[in-house]
């Protein structure tokens, strides 16, 4: 089983935006817009709770086990893109896409209890795991139309 990881991570970054405009007429109308934001550096803080339940050939051991990792070593890089394409006078279809990767490392720690072994003597420990990473990426796509009056 494992528990509910829990995630801080905090990202002071920088951005650029745009749109572009074709004339129409007597109006301006939108034709494409996008975003990019960047960090050269993050900050977490992550949890993540698990319990190991076995059963052996000597019976049931049940491990507890906590990771965490504090790390102040990482980056991020988000961006979305968004086309506008004229169909009709009050109807227009819209292409968009967007992505997003953070990344932190440091050093990770990783501390288990047995709460239950048929073998005795075993005992809890810990261990530091160096180069540890955490990374989160998405990427989304999508196809709309959008009427107005």
């Amino acid at each position: 089983m494992v528990g509910d990881p829990l995630s801080k991570i905090y990202d002071p970054y920088i951005g650029l935006r745009g749109a572009g405009r074709k004339c129409c007429g007597c109006e301006t109308s939108l034709m494409y817009r996008w975003r990019l934001i960047a960090s050269p550096v993050a900050f977490s803080h992550f949890v993540d709770p698990m319990t190991i339940n076995c059963r052996g050939p000597l019976g049931p051991e049940i491990v507890t086990s906590t990771y965490k990792l504090d790390a102040n070593s990482g980056y991020l890089i988000e961006g979305e893109f968004e086309g506008i394409v004229p169909v009709f006078a009050n109807l227009r279809g819209i292409m968009w896409v967007q992505g997003h990767y953070d990344q932190v490392e440091g050093q990770g720690e990783l501390i288990s209890t047995v709460a239950a072994s048929p073998i005795g003597g075993v005992i809890p420990g810990s261990a530091s795991i160096d180069n540890s990473k955490i990374s989160k990426s998405w990427f989304a796509l999508g196809l709309g139309m959008e009427l107005y009056f």
